[in-house]
């Protein structure tokens, strides 16, 4: 059998194979729980150091989410602001803003 990971001696990948075999579905999902943990952690500090002019806000209460980003001045994105629509929702007060579509979202991800 080749190995997983060409940096991990095969006797020692063999060993950690067998204990993920014998582990328990609890701590399996344990692992697979942390592992989760860690990659938002990890995409976390790649979007702030990617945008450092960005913020997330949480409201505690409801924990709803705004992923705030300022905008570079490109053609796609500055016509994407113009399409975007005003939606008003409460939180302790009411709150209005400007939202882009989902599919100008999507289309602008690859611009990011």
């Amino acid at each position: 059998m080749s190995g997983l990971y060409s940096d991990t001696d095969p006797e020692v990948e063999a060993l950690q194979i067998e204990l993920w075999r014998h582990a328990s579905p609890t701590y399996k999902m344990n692992m697979l729980a942390q592992l989760n943990v860690s990659a938002r952690r990890l995409a976390l500090a790649g979007l702030r150091a990617r945008y450092p002019q960005a913020s997330e806000t949480i409201h505690r209460e409801t924990m709803f989410k705004v992923d705030i980003f300022i905008p570079r001045q490109r053609p796609f994105l500055r016509s994407q602001l113009a399409r975007a629509q005003r939606q008003s929702f409460t939180l302790e007060t009411e709150v209005s803003a400007r939202f882009a579509s989902p599919e100008d979202i999507i289309l602008s991800k690859p611009e990011r």
